[in-house]
């Protein structure tokens, strides 16, 4: 009957070390991060100029 339980002595594997492909992968999604935050800040602020125009506070 074969034993299919860990071995409490055994160690884990070692963790890897992050490689450079890793480094740019996350400067990638911040960029992209602070695109769509700058695109989102951009629409609300345009819809509180909508807000603003449609009950009368636009500059004449």
């Amino acid at each position: 009957m074969p034993n299919n339980s860990p071995d409490p002595n055994e160690l884990p594997p070692p963790a890897s070390k992050p490689s450079l492909g890793g480094w740019y992968e996350k400067l990638g999604w911040f960029i992209v991060l602070w695109a769509v935050s700058v695109l989102a800040l951009g629409a609300v602020a345009y819809l509180f100029r909508i807000l603003m125009r449609a009950v009368g506070l636009s500059p004449a």
